[in-house]
């Protein structure tokens, strides 16, 4: 019986097989949209993804046939928004077709860009390659080829391990395990919109705002100008995928999946589970009664408060402990040796036990002299992740590269609460109101403090990344109460590998690194340390380190050394191409850049101290058969005091004018220029002390002198706001943003002639030429960064000169005509705390 039902089957099984066939082939084309148009794949795309779908924005990829398109479907990239009007993100499906081209359904459908404050448009397609646009803040940030083919076999990390990982990501990203080719191009100055012509081979880019034209290579990769030239205002950037540590990748490819509370509490057991360990072995390794090393002080001081720069290497720190560790809290020098035998060390270091129930963790810190050093910081080619457009380059400027002499970690990934992001020009993702922030401003100085309750980017600001609250601010240690500090569950217990930056009352700054750290012990140990601000950088194993660079003559990194071996880091990752954003430093450069053909070189005669760094640079300039001297003098590294010539006119009623330089400032004068006096035939104000000693006119340039700090250049119309202690001498106009005045170009006696400008990060120039008139002082000074420049003679034409300390001139108290000092002060280091009171006040 059993035989004759088989054979029944076994006879019938082509028929059946049939069947289920066509049962199959009708499921397949049974159609799931009603049109067989644009429109209609808009609506199926928009069923799919609960988004508005453009149906203009469509690019399919080449077919691989009909019955892959029916079976597997065919690769589609689309726009999609919120809702209709909103900014568009790029997205990409495979759509089942019909042999007759109806569209049958849609899978493996990815948000490709993901960028929910910038807005994709100019979606292209041409062969493979896919080309969109991303407009954000009414700007064009970056345009973008996509290549379906996928990731190119160069841009992966090398070994089968490693490759099979990030085919998974790949998937995970973008459906596919090929992945996709990813090129951006930034442009410098970001233009409102942009002109493409474009084939399977090239396409011609043309910004259209200031004409300039890039060609773009989609078969090689490659950017240059129309004619084959270097390209001008843009720069390409290929997207590669380094090698990850398996545990990372795990951490990451599990919190997508899986959310990230059930990762953090994986990662608080385990952290838990290994304190409790580590505690316990210590504790019977080293008995309390066999080692006084584990018996607390009574209430450490803090580091000694300074405000004088010239306190380096820093103060010592008082240990935790009543018998301290050989070297705790005593500073040592770290890192490479100095450029110059007469400059101190740049890096000094020390450790602290800053736990008082776990006597075995230590919090390690790096000081860094911020008189000798310059901080830059730059976006990782995955974190943080961007919400207006392409990731960062992950790889140091151009700038930098040779330079470089420290790499550390940045923060937390974007998934961590979206803290702000700018770099190279371009913000990534916006500002959190409130949160802890570091800055830089167009001075290369650095700021520390809380965002203001406003998202604008205060005007100076080039660059900042933000953090959580802030750990420690004034002597206040976790001033806002924060509970969490990364995703964690709260309690005792939970230690992680930690990081901070933070800046010193002294102006210094310290990176700090520590393996078993909460962040309240972390705070506490750099409160103690001497820190009015400090920020929490990025946590857990293999995220975090400090690495000492060296360089060698052919400008590329020769060897990085991380300062602590227990770092467990490679630091390769920071001047090759980094997953996630670091911080990186160079040597400051004093020397003034070469700017118009000019040459820099130290002015001769006395500097202001450290004496190892100057400030004050001379250079000639050509122009025509006119040499033009120039003096240059570096922002903060003087005072100036303003005083009236003995034979300036007096206006009774108005307050008496100084002549005379103090003698602390006499000591410490280092250059004098004269200005002229004012005459009765024209209006030249002048005041001290915040009171006029002759009439002050609106109509009038005026440059305001304050008792400490930077000159400053008001024009005229423009409301003259002076402090008590700001003194004030009006001028005549010579450039008002950038545009030659008459005057300038007036005729007049070929004399000794004088100008003075102030670059917009507070730098002064002052130029010197023996001309009939005035014109060439300020072509000079604007080839030099200036936008507006005075002349130096109120009206009198005294014969303009100047005078250097430590030369064969002689700087006198007082002069017949009005003249500006410069007094010489102790080199700050080039940080600040950041506390903008509006967006045009940094």
């Amino acid at each position: 019986m059993k035989q004759r039902v088989f054979s029944h089957l076994r006879s019938r099984l082509p028929l059946l097989l049939g069947a289920l066939l066509v049962a199959l082939l009708c499921a397949l084309t049974r159609p799931v949209s009603s049109a067989n148009n644009r429109d209609g794949l808009a609506a199926l795309l928009a069923r799919a993804t609960g988004q508005w779908v453009d149906s203009t924005q469509l690019v399919w990829e080449p077919s691989d046939g009909v019955l892959m398109d029916l079976l597997l479907g065919r690769r589609l990239f689309f726009l999609a928004a919120g809702q209709r009007g909103g900014p568009n993100d790029v997205y990409q499906a495979s759509v089942r077709l019909a042999p007759s081209g109806q569209p049958l359904g849609a899978r493996l459908i990815r948000n490709i860009t993901q960028t929910p404050l910038g807005d994709e448009g100019n979606l292209h397609g041409a062969g493979r390659f896919v080309v969109f646009t991303t407009t954000a803040y009414d700007v064009v940030q970056a345009l973008s080829v996509l290549d379906a083919r996928g990731t190119d076999p160069g841009d992966l990390p090398t070994g089968f391990f490693n490759r099979v990982l990030a085919a998974v990501t790949a998937f995970q990203q973008t459906g596919h395990f090929a992945g996709l080719g990813h090129a951006d191009i930034v442009f410098e100055q970001p233009p409102a919109t942009l002109h493409l012509d474009l084939d399977d081979s090239r396409m011609v880019i043309d910004s259209q705002s200031d004409r300039s034209v890039l060609v773009f290579d989609l078969l090689r990769r490659t950017l240059h100008g129309l004619h084959g030239e270097a390209p001008e205002g843009g720069q390409l950037s290929v997207r590669q995928y380094g090698a990850k540590p398996f545990l990372l990748w795990a951490v990451d490819t599990l919190r997508e999946e899986l959310g990230p509370k059930l990762v953090a509490f994986i990662q608080s057991t385990v952290f838990g589970a290994k304190d409790r360990v580590e505690r316990t072995a210590y504790s019977i390794a080293n008995k309390v009664s066999a080692s006084g090393s584990s018996e607390l002080a009574s209430a450490p001081k803090r580091a000694r408060d300074t405000s004088e720069a010239a306190t380096w290497p820093p103060a010592p720190i008082a240990s935790l402990w009543s018998q301290p560790q050989a070297g705790e809290g005593q500073w040592v020098p770290a890192g490479p040796a100095p450029a110059r035998s007469e400059h101190p060390p740049a890096f000094y270091r020390t450790f602290l036990r800053p736990d008082r129930n776990r006597p075995y963790a230590q919090l390690i810190l790096i000081a860094m002299d911020m008189r000798q050093l310059q901080l830059g910081m730059q976006a990782g080619y995955e974190d943080p992740k961007p919400l207006t457009g392409p990731p960062g380059s992950g790889r140091l400027p151009k700038e930098a590269v040779g330079k470089v002499v420290a790499v550390f970690n940045g923060a937390f990934k974007t998934s961590h609460g979206a803290y702000g992001m700018m770099a190279d020009g371009r913000v990534l993702v916006p500002a959190v109101p409130h949160a802890a922030s570091i800055v830089i401003a167009q001075s290369g100085d650095v700021g520390f403090g809380n965002w203001p309750a406003f998202k604008e980017i205060p005007r100076g600001v080039i660059a900042f990344r933000q953090n959580l609250d802030a750990l420690v601010e004034g002597r206040t240690v976790n001033p806002t109460g924060r509970g969490e500090w990364g995703e964690r569950l709260a309690g005792d217990s939970v230690l992680s590998e930690r990081t901070a930056l933070c800046r010193t009352s002294a102006g210094q700054l310290y990176y700090a690194w520590g393996k078993e750290l909460t962040a309240d012990t972390l705070a506490s140990a750099l409160q103690q340390a001497g820190c009015d601000y400090a920020v929490h950088l990025d946590m857990n194993p293999k995220q975090c380190g400090f690495a000492f660079v060296s360089n060698d003559a052919t400008s590329a990194p020769s060897k990085l050394e991380l300062a602590d071996e227990r770092m467990d880091i490679n630091p390769e990752r920071y001047v090759t191409y980094s997953p996630k954003d670091f911080f990186f430093l160079v040597p400051y450069q004093a020397t003034p850049a070469p700017l118009g053909g000019v040459q820099w070189q130290q002015s001769p005669g006395a500097q202001p101290e450290p004496t190892w760094m100057p400030a004050l640079f001379e250079a000639s300039a050509q122009l025509g058969s006119l040499p033009v001297q120039l003096t240059w003098f570096e922002r903060g590294r003087v005072d100036w005091r303003l005083r009236a010539g003995l034979q300036e006119p007096r206006v009774q009623g108005y307050r008496p004018p100084k002549f005379e330089l103090d003698a602390g400032d006499r000591e410490a004068a280092l250059y004098v220029t004269n200005l002229g006096n004012a005459t009765a035939g024209n209006s030249y104000g002048m005041a001290f002390d915040g009171e006029p000693s002759l009439p002050l006119h609106d109509e009038q340039v005026t440059l305001v002198v304050p008792q400490s700090g930077d000159l400053r250049l008001v024009p005229p119309g423009q409301a003259l706001e002076l402090s008590s202690t700001d003194s004030a001498v009006q001028l005549p106009l010579l450039a008002m943003a950038g545009k030659i005045s008459v005057r300038a170009s007036t005729r007049g006696s070929r004399v000794p002639r004088a100008a003075l400008c102030v670059r917009r990060d507070g730098t002064v120039i002052v130029a010197s030429a023996e001309n009939d008139s005035s014109d060439v002082l300020a072509l000079a000074l604007r080839a030099q960064g200036c936008d507006d420049v005075a002349e130096l003679d109120r009206g009198s034409h005294h014969v303009a000169f100047s005078a250097r300390a430590g030369t064969n001139s002689e700087i006198a108290t007082s002069y017949e005509a009005s003249a500006l000092f410069a007094i010489g002060r102790p080199m700050q280091p080039h940080t600040f705390r950041f506390m903008p009171r509006s967006p045009t006040n940094p």
